[in-house]
C-alpha cells in the first residue's frame, strides 16, 4: 500500500512537471484545487519560475520607470552645470575684457601717441578747411602753429580766391602713416607718408575742376617738426619731400 501511494505521488509530480514545460509563458494559470504540502515537490525552486510579461510585452513599470526618471534627472543636472560653467567663464572673460579696456582708457598717453594723433588731426583739419574753403577754420590753430599754421591758412585762402574746394569720394582711402623720428623736450621731428584721394571742384558748382582718372590718388612723403604748446603737440613745420601718382612710393614700403 505504501508502494502504491508513492507511485501515485511520483506520477502526479511527473504530470505536473510536463504540463509546466509545455504551457505557454503568457497563458493564464489554470485553476486547480490546492494541494497539500505533502503533494508539492520538495525540490521545487520558486526563484527559477519565469514571470509572464504584462499585456504590452514590456517589463513592469515600477522600478524601471524610477530608474529612467533618475537617469534623466542626472543628465539634466549635469547639463545645467555645464551651461552654468560656460556662462560663468564668458562672464569672467567679458568682465576681464571690459576691465582691460577701462585700464587702457585710463592710462595716460605717451608723447609718441599724442604726436601721432595730432599729426593726423592736422591733416584732417587742413582737408576740412579746404572743403569750405574757410581759411579761418577754428581747427587749424588747434593742431598747427608757427610756419605750418601760416602755410595752411595761405593754401586755403588761395583756394578760396580761385573758387576751388576739395571733395573726397564716399569710400575714401585717405590716410597717414606717422613716424616719430625724435623727441627733445618740447620739440619733435616727424616723418609722414600720406595717401589722399581728395580732388578739386569748383566751389560754386561742385563740378570737378580737372579730368581725374578713375581711382585717382596722390601719395606724399613729408618731413616736419612738432612743438608742444600748453601741453598740446602741434605741427610747427611741414614739407613735402616726394610725390607719387596713385598709391605708391612710401605707401608701398619705398622711402
Amino acid at each position: 500500500m505504501n508502494g502504491s501511494g508513492g507511485a501515485t505521488a511520483h506520477t502526479e509530480q511527473g504530470a505536473a512537471t510536463a504540463l509546466a514545460a509545455v504551457a505557454p509563458l503568457d497563458a493564464a494559470p489554470s485553476r486547480q484545487a490546492p494541494r497539500s504540502s505533502l503533494d508539492r515537490p520538495r525540490s521545487a525552486d520558486m526563484s527559477s519560475v519565469v514571470r509572464p510579461p504584462d499585456d504590452q510585452g514590456q517589463p513592469p513599470p515600477g522600478r524601471d520607470g524610477r530608474r529612467y526618471f533618475v537617469a534623466a534627472l542626472v543628465v539634466l543636472v549635469l547639463l545645467a552645470g555645464a551651461i552654468a560653467a560656460v556662462l560663468v567663464t564668458r562672464g569672467n572673460s567679458s568682465t576681464s575684457s571690459r576691465q582691460d579696456v577701462a585700464t587702457e582708457a585710463q592710462r595716460p598717453k605717451t608723447d609718441d601717441e599724442k604726436i601721432v594723433e595730432n599729426v593726423k588731426n592736422y591733416f584732417r583739419a587742413h582737408d576740412e578747411a579746404l572743403a569750405g574753403p574757410d581759411p579761418n577754420d577754428p581747427l587749424l590753430p588747434v593742431y598747427a602753429t608757427g610756419p605750418a599754421l601760416q602755410q595752411a591758412v595761405d593754401a586755403v585762402r588761395k583756394a578760396q580766391q580761385e573758387n576751388l574746394a576739395t571733395r573726397v569720394p564716399t569710400n575714401s582711402i585717405t590716410r597717414q602713416q606717422v613716424t616719430v623720428v625724435s623727441i627733445n623736450g618740447d620739440r619733435a621731428q616727424i616723418r609722414v607718408c600720406s595717401v589722399s584721394d581728395g580732388y578739386l571742384v569748383h566751389a560754386d558748382s561742385g563740378k570737378p575742376a580737372y579730368d581725374y582718372p578713375a581711382g585717382f590718388a596722390i601719395t606724399g612723403l613729408w618731413t616736419g617738426g612738432m612743438a608742444r604748446e600748453s601741453g598740446t603737440w602741434k605741427v610747427s613745420t611741414i614739407t613735402r619731400e616726394q610725390r607719387w601718382e596713385g598709391v605708391a612710393g612710401c605707401a608701398m614700403g619705398q622711402a
